[in-house]
């Protein structure tokens, strides 16, 4: 089995990391991933699940000096004891575009978070699911979560909720972003908040592409759930989702696709100039 170091970018900022694949393993996972998929993509109504960490801290990241003399950076002004990221979960469907989303400010995920947030996707797909059986002849397809193989989706206490529960999930291979639809929204998430430096947003791009000012009683979470719906209309995800099915022949043919994470960003929204 070959075994090569690959360079990870870290979730919270520039610095890189190096970790060991198994590339022959991960290819494996992919063409086992990809075949599920092929077989059940049209049987399955698939709900998009991930995280996206975003920063914080409400430290300047410029400072202001009389010509010839070094600038100094003002302290944070952030709340004492404040976590310097918070976390945005959400999920999304082809057929019904943002199914949840919720902001946390918190250091650090766990699997209590996970089984949260499940659990409204749960809600939300039932509700679905019940509204649609009561329009004749409307299509109903039974779903299942698709999402990656953290240890906060696959802890003990989530495999417990999910049995108890009955929510199916497919999990998807390691170092495979690329067969996950929500990665793009997330992406598309991040260039659509216009925040000051002090991380309070100041305009959203809305779902026809223009900026509009965001109320001042919005919170950055506020700002970001608004930006992830507007980011994951129906339309957007069967795109996004259709250029994952372009991956497929190659991850069944056993073929090197980008072996990273996550794809490397910058987790904190734009900032006004």
């Amino acid at each position: 089995m070959i075994r090569v170091d690959v360079v990870l970018a870290s979730w919270w900022g520039s610095h890189p990391h190096r970790v060991h694949v198994h590339v022959q393993a991960v290819l494996l996972q992919r063409q086992r991933f990809a075949r599920w998929l092929s077989a059940n993509a049209s049987k399955y109504w698939l709900v998009y699940y991930g995280e996206q960490p975003w920063g914080v801290s409400a430290a300047r990241s410029r400072g202001r000096a009389p010509k010839g003399r070094a600038a100094v950076k003002e302290a944070s002004q952030g709340e004492p004891g404040s976590p310097n990221t918070a976390t945005l979960v959400g999920a999304v469907s082809p057929q019904f575009g943002a199914v949840a989303a919720e902001y946390y400010l918190t250091e650090t995920v766990t699997a209590q978070h996970t089984i949260h947030m499940l659990g409204k996707v749960k809600s939300a797909m039932d509700a679905i699911t019940a509204e649609r059986r009561r329009v004749p002849g409307a299509e109903v397809k039974e779903y299942i979560v698709v999402m990656d193989n953290a240890g906060i989706h696959t802890a003990n206490a989530v495999r417990e909720y999910l049995q108890h529960s009955g929510l199916k999930v497919q999990f998807t291979a390691r170092y495979s972003p690329m067969f996950n639809a929500i990665e793009p929204v997330f992406s598309n998430t991040a260039i659509s908040v216009r925040c000051n430096w002090r991380h309070k947003p100041t305009a959203v791009l809305d779902g026809d592409g223009k900026w509009q000012s965001a109320p001042a009683s919005w919170t950055l979470g506020r700002a970001l759930r608004q930006a992830f719906v507007n980011a994951a209309t129906p339309d957007k995800v069967r795109q996004y989702e259709l250029g994952m099915f372009k991956r497929l022949p190659a991850a069944e043919a056993l073929m090197v696709l980008e072996c990273t994470a996550d794809p490397p960003s910058d987790p904190s929204p734009r900032k006004d100039k």
